[in-house]
């Protein structure tokens, strides 16, 4: 009888062992589950914010070599824009004025940069689907530089890319 009652005890022991493996075990799992995800989030946080600083990175390129591609074609045919907004759009999108392409731009248009992040995406393992819906290009308001030195003003006009 004692040792039927003493095999049962330890059975039960047993038993009740294995299931406190198990049961850490399974608390472990979860543990690094939940680590994975709040890696996984705070990786695609990050990746977020980076976007939205790189892309006022790329406006900002993309715009003043747009501007520059538009003045160069002003000097050099001698002829005003028809429609300077739209020509600075252009630009900045296709890296093209009036449909020819322009060799400042390339590589370093809106199209580009956003091609650029989809493959960084997909290299981090996102599925990234960004559309450059509108953005404004408009006139501020004429700035006036001057030096103590020298008598005259200069005026340019800035534009703001949003």
């Amino acid at each position: 009888m004692k040792g039927i009652s003493f095999t049962l005890i330890m059975s039960i022991l047993l038993l009740i062992l294995v299931e406190i493996v198990f049961l850490q075990r399974s608390l472990i799992s979860y543990s690094f589950e939940e680590i994975g995800i709040k890696n996984k989030i705070f990786s695609l946080k990050n990746f977020y914010e980076s976007i939205i600083e790189d892309a006022k990175n790329a406006m900002d390129i993309a715009g003043k070599r747009a501007i520059s591609s538009a003045i160069s074609y002003v000097i050099t045919n001698g002829v005003g824009m028809d429609d300077a907004k739209l020509a600075i759009e252009e630009l900045m999108v296709n890296g093209t004025l009036y449909g020819n392409p322009e060799s400042l731009l390339e590589g370093s248009t809106l199209k580009d940069w956003r091609d650029k992040i989809g493959y960084v995406a997909s290299r981090n393992g996102y599925i990234l689907k960004l559309k450059i819906n509108s953005f404004e290009i408009r006139p501020l308001s004429l700035i006036h530089i001057s030096e103590p030195t020298r008598p005259l003003y200069i005026s340019y006009a800035v534009f703001c890319l949003k």
